[in-house]
């Protein structure tokens, strides 16, 4: 007669032959601005309690090649909070475009555009350099010009020692950012405008690309399921994570 032994195990999981669409990153704007007044504020300043901005970014900056589906954003920060660095009611929205330039005076209508990131409280930056924020996949036509707008607030108090990220100034005669800070409206009304635009790290998944082979785990460790063939029957469950497909050179989500 045979003794059922039910167990609990840890196995590394090595996937071999995997097909997965593999992700490019593009990174605009080597500036160092974004110390000094007009463009210190923006997008995370915490100095206030509530802040919006509107950047513009270029297909040609964007430079994805056609149709793509946009999955990761990061910023470059100089500097980061003290106090209060939890950024309240934080959004982030996307909407493409043919503008080449915003116009200066009011906020951009933003009606059409995607949601795709938001939390109730989110820390933007926990070092210095590319922090990355994982939004929500986003399909981009790869020739519109594209509108990302960050809106937060309502923080509750603030800290002289703020949120700074880096920015390159575009054309003199540019219009790249719209924004506005208050610590008494949320969302803040608009400020003002500026020439200059947040540097920015896009991670992309060409819609036309080649698949690519991915290997996940590394581990020689034996062990009888999936194939055990002991019994008549059997069902396994394995994750594998978003983080290990993206480390091993792939794009989750996109599994053909």
């Amino acid at each position: 007669m045979r003794k059922l032994h039910r167990f609990f195990a840890v196995m590394l999981l090595s996937l071999v032959g995997l097909p997965i669409f593999a992700q490019t990153m593009v990174e605009i704007g080597t500036g160092t601005l974004g110390t000094a007044t007009g463009t210190n504020y923006w997008p995370f300043g915490n100095y206030w309690e509530n802040n919006k901005t509107q950047t513009l970014y270029l297909a040609s900056e964007l430079n994805t090649g056609g149709a793509a589906t946009i999955t990761k954003i990061a910023h470059n920060f100089e500097r980061i909070a003290t106090a209060n660095n939890a950024l309240t009611n934080f959004t982030v929205n996307f909407k493409t475009t043919s503008l080449t330039n915003l116009v200066a005076g009011a906020y951009t209508d933003m009606t059409g555009s995607v949601n795709v990131f938001s939390a109730p409280s989110f820390i933007p930056a926990t070092a210095t350099g590319w922090n990355e924020i994982d939004i929500t996949d986003f399909a981009y036509d790869g020739t519109s010009n594209l509108i990302i707008e960050i809106v937060w607030g309502d923080l509750g108090g603030y800290t002289s020692t703020y949120y700074r990220n880096y920015k390159t100034a575009a054309g003199a005669t540019d219009v790249r950012t719209l924004y506005g800070y208050a610590d008494s409206e949320t969302p803040p009304a608009y400020d003002a405008s500026s020439n200059a635009y947040s540097n920015l790290r896009i991670w992309y998944n060409a819609a036309s690309a080649a698949p690519v082979t991915v290997t996940i785990g590394t581990g020689t460790t034996s062990c009888s399921y999936p194939y055990y063939t002991l019994y008549e029957d059997a069902r396994t469950q394995i994750l594998v994570t978003k983080a290990e497909i993206e480390a091993a050179g792939g794009f989750a989500g996109e599994i053909a």
